[in-house]
């Protein structure tokens, strides 16, 4: 599983990367190159996201008796963590909340594309 999560993150940090360096170009000529960083905590909330997802599964798998409620359980965590982090963004503005889902979809995107054609390759 760790060799995997690492030829995925491999894979995937170029076009992020790209990604990143066009929503940058495209934010300095609007003169807003300071929602970049909005963008990049959309990016670091879908690791999280991630994360968290990942390490639930880990939790499912070793815990036979208790699936579902690890399971409902995991889901209803991820959940809360994403509405009091966009609800944070939206306080401050609605162009962070909106770079910030950006980034949180475009993330999350290219990870799982990355992944699914890694486990293709296999």
């Amino acid at each position: 599983m760790k060799e995997f999560l690492i030829r995925v993150k491999k894979r995937a940090a170029l076009p992020l990367i790209l990604v990143t360096v066009l929503f940058a170009i495209n934010l300095f000529m609007a003169d807003k190159l300071y929602l970049t960083g909005a963008l990049i905590m959309g990016y670091f909330t879908a690791a999280v996201y991630i994360f968290l997802q990942g390490s639930r599964i880990k939790m499912s798998e070793r815990a036979k008796t208790s699936v579902r409620w690890h399971t409902f359980f995991g889901t209803l965590l991820r959940l809360i963590f994403l509405f009091v982090v966009f609800m944070f963004a939206v306080k401050i503005s609605s162009e962070i909340f909106s770079l910030m889902v950006i980034g949180f979809f475009v993330f999350y995107g290219i990870f799982y594309l990355f992944a699914i054609i890694e486990n293709l390759r296999k």
